[in-house]
């Protein structure tokens, strides 16, 4: 075993991007090196078909072959790719397992709803200053949203539901600008999946009334435009954004005002980038009724989740076997 350490690579095929994250694993723990993101819209039409288009397999396959590329040049020791929500789903993920070996000779390995929530709170756990806290950690993906309830790193509750930006992009694409009745049936939406499927298993495990909430943690690519845009950045500041606390009023506010801006306007928020400015209005959405029906009113940022906790396991099976 390399003291010193070795690098190794975490890519994370999703709903709506491939995700790449290069750290430095030694006894020491884990170091975050390189961290970017793709668009590929994988999951763009497939919420009706459940097949993945032939078009959107050939974007990802092309964007995991720059990510690898961009591992190998950081001389990651390993790389290690998952896929999740559309994968997961896809009557023909076959065809993108053997699209991207044939590309990258990479092996996809595709993950359950339950080890994808494991993994998220993994990653958002391993930070210090959570040791010690009741968390409720959210990933807002573009398919599902986790939730994991839990103390420090033991979990309590952890479940997937079919709650995402893409899924409800296909569902309900707004006009430009969007109109009011738009945004009612996303909400209507929304809150009649809290009522029947989100709440019944949450809110028995918060213990309503609960004089000692959890702290809501978000991660996931709309909790990290939520922050940019709150800190009026175009940066990518992994400590600025995890220092960030956001209130209710922060993200209800967010919301509406985007809402009701046409593509254009929204094209020029700082923080918000030109691809995304279509899923953020299903992903404020998302993040609002989860803070209102939840009852938690402020909300914290995490850049750890999935491929943060995908490498703290690597970490584990090379230093604490």
């Amino acid at each position: 075993m390399n003291e010193g350490g070795a690098i190794h690579a975490v890519i994370d095929i999703g709903t709506t991007s491939v995700k790449l994250l290069v750290v430095h694993i030694s006894a020491r723990g884990v170091t975050r090196i390189h961290e970017e993101s793709e668009q590929t819209r994988l999951g763009q039409g497939f919420y009706t078909s459940r097949v993945l288009e032939k078009s959107a397999i050939q974007r990802t396959s092309k964007a995991v072959e720059n990510a690898a590329s961009k591992a190998r040049l950081h001389q990651a020791q390993s790389i290690h790719t998952i896929a999740t929500s559309a994968v997961r789903e896809a009557h023909n993920q076959q065809e993108l397992i053997e699209a991207v070996q044939a590309s990258t000779g990479l092996k996809v390995r595709v993950i359950s709803g339950e080890e994808e929530a494991n993994l998220v709170y993994d990653g958002v756990a391993s930070a210090p200053e959570y040791h010690l806290r009741d968390l409720l950690v959210v990933d807002v993906g573009g398919g599902s949203s986790e939730f994991i309830l839990g103390q420090g790193i033991d979990r309590k509750l952890r479940q997937s539901f079919p709650l995402g930006t893409v899924r409800l992009l296909d569902a309900f694409p707004p006009s430009d600008p969007p109109s009011h009745a738009e945004l009612d049936k996303v909400m209507a939406r929304v809150d009649q999946l809290f009522i029947s499927e989100i709440l019944p298993v949450m809110a028995p495990n918060l213990g309503h009334p609960n004089p000692t909430k959890p702290v809501l943690i978000a991660t996931g690519g709309t909790a990290t435009l939520l922050a940019m845009m709150h800190g009026v950045t175009d940066v990518f500041n992994p400590q600025q954004i995890e220092a960030l606390v956001l209130n209710y009023a922060d993200v209800y506010e967010r919301k509406e005002k985007l809402w009701a801006m046409p593509v254009r306007m929204r094209q020029q928020i700082v923080g918000l980038p030109s691809s995304k400015v279509d899923v953020i209005l299903m992903g404020t959405a998302i993040v609002e009724a989860i803070m209102r029906h939840l009852g938690l009113l402020e909300l914290r940022v995490s850049i750890g989740g999935l491929r943060f906790g995908l490498a703290h396991r690597v970490f584990e099976d090379v230093y604490k076997k």
